[in-house]
């Protein structure tokens, strides 16, 4: 009589087959995290736009009423908003919170929104005095730019005020006619 082997009936995966589909799945998650990465960074450079414009309103308001911008801050202290236009007293008539970068805020200017006027704050008590005005900010996307290679634009796009290397330069600019 002929001796037979059971075989037992396949029940399972082997080691490979596991390690095989948990390494496909990896992959698959990577790629997916980086494009929620990247849609996030688009999603808060499209933020800092629009409270970019939410300022520039404000802006445009204020000089309706007083016949001016506000000027800048002091020389050679810095154009940081909350140091700057967050200042002048009568823009809480336009604007009660000023806008943070969704990052959050540091001491550069490569993590803050700018203001620069044509005109410094001298201490006057006039401070409607400016007529042209840029605000800027630092887009996540460094590749997108809208800066001159004049003036302020210039200085920004040198690098000056940075300090995150991580975050790049100020690279977008809103304004009326400021360096055009």
């Amino acid at each position: 009589m002929p001796i037979t082997v059971k075989q037992k009936d396949k029940k399972g995966f082997t080691l490979v087959e596991l390690l095989v589909v948990i390494a496909i799945i990896g992959l698959l998650a990577s790629v997916v995290l980086v494009s929620v990465n990247s849609a996030r960074a688009k999603a808060r450079d499209t933020k800092r736009k629009a409270e970019l414009r939410q300022i520039a309103t404000a802006l445009e308001m204020y000089a309706s009423e007083y016949g001016g911008y506000p000027s800048s801050a002091w020389p050679n202290v810095d154009y940081k908003i909350p140091n700057s236009l967050a200042l002048e007293p009568k823009m809480a008539n336009f604007i009660t919170v000023f806008p943070r970068d969704p990052l959050g805020a540091g001491n550069c200017y490569d993590n803050q929104y700018l203001y620069i006027s044509d005109v410094y704050n001298d201490g006057s008590g006039n401070n409607a005095r400016a007529t042209e005005w840029g605000l800027y900010t630092t887009l996540e996307n460094q590749s997108t730019t809208n800066l001159l290679d004049t003036g302020a634009d210039a200085w920004f796009k040198a690098g000056n005020g940075a300090c995150d290397p991580n975050r790049g330069v100020p690279n977008y600019r809103i304004g009326n006619n400021l360096y055009d």
